[in-house]
């Protein structure tokens, strides 16, 4: 009996090691095959990764491709300014050198009616406004055989300055109640212009103390006088114009029609245009010109301003 007890307990015994051996074997397997599963997941997610930098890498190698096609393209039909600065950038502000025959040049248009002294001269190179602006002349000039292109002064809101200079002028905002129709205004003198420019005073605070206004060129093309209510200029005609208070003013429908060429910072005093415009109640805050007498020309030399600026 005590030999069968024992052949039995040897033979639970074994059979227990050898359950034991199966399920340790089956272990590794299953760590080897884990292994083997982690290792091949990983090889996936590097081929993976390294498919989608080469997606990616494609993808810039043609959107750099394309642009400079579109670089190309551009050059072939469209002039940019020689003397603009090489920039990667589609918008930029440039200090204008006080020194220069530019900015003598500029700043003299100013002074003609303003007084109060310019802190700082900047030139707006903005690609994409230029190219559109540059077309639209193009376009009125073939189209009436008048190549009429002018630089004039611009008051606005300092608070949208921002948006102007990136996006231009805009007809949509236009005042409709405009004594010669609701188009974007203009003036020979920077002294009307003076009379549109307001800043709220943070704008104002962060400027310096300074007011800023527009000299942008604008491509007239044939001109006819404004009236109260146009939408757009009259038939064969581009561009209106009108008289403020014996100053010269234009108006034109199109936001393609002007580029804004220069940001001009003059100094303020305190709180005249601050939240509205300068009105005539204030304008005593500043030092402003007499109306000058009638002028044979309508700027200083050409040689003072950039190489084609007219």
């Amino acid at each position: 009996m005590k030999k069968c007890h024992k052949k039995i307990l040897d033979g639970v015994i074994t059979n227990r090691e050898k359950v034991v051996q199966v399920v340790e074997v089956e272990a590794k397997k299953s760590v080897d095959e884990q292994r083997l599963l982690d290792e091949t997941m990983e090889l996936i997610r590097q081929e993976a990764a390294a498919k989608i930098q080469a997606l990616e890498d494609e993808k810039n190698r043609l959107a750099e491709q394309l642009r400079l096609k579109d670089q190309h393209h551009d050059a072939a039909i469209v002039d940019y300014p020689q003397y603009w600065v090489d920039q990667v950038e589609d918008c930029k502000l440039y200090d204008v050198d006080p020194n220069s025959l530019e900015y003598e040049g500029v700043v003299s248009r100013f002074a003609d009616t303003v007084t109060t002294p310019v802190m700082k001269l900047q030139r707006v190179q903005n690609k994409r406004l230029w190219k559109w602006y540059y077309l639209r002349k193009s376009e009125i000039a073939q189209a009436s055989g008048t190549h009429q292109e002018k630089l004039l002064f611009h008051g606005s809101s300092m608070d949208s300055l921002a948006v102007i200079l990136k996006e231009g002028l805009d007809t949509r905002v236009a005042n409709l109640g405009g004594a010669i129709g609701a188009g974007i205004y203009f003036a020979e003198d920077a002294v009307t212009s003076t009379g549109y420019v307001k800043a709220s005073a943070d704008v104002y605070n962060k400027s310096g103390g300074c007011y800023q206004m527009l000299l942008c060129r604008v491509a007239l093309g044939a001109v006819t006088q404004g009236a109260h209510g146009l939408r757009r200029p009259p038939a064969k005609y581009d561009s209106v114009h009108g008289n403020l208070s014996g100053r010269k003013m234009y108006a034109i429908f199109d936001n393609n029609q002007s580029y804004p060429e220069y940001l001009i910072s003059y100094q303020g005093n305190g709180a005249a245009g601050m939240f509205g415009g300068i009105t005539s109640a204030a304008m005593g805050a500043f030092s402003f010109g007499t109306p000058p007498a009638p002028k044979s020309h309508h700027y200083p030399p050409k040689k003072y301003y950039p190489p084609g600026a007219f």
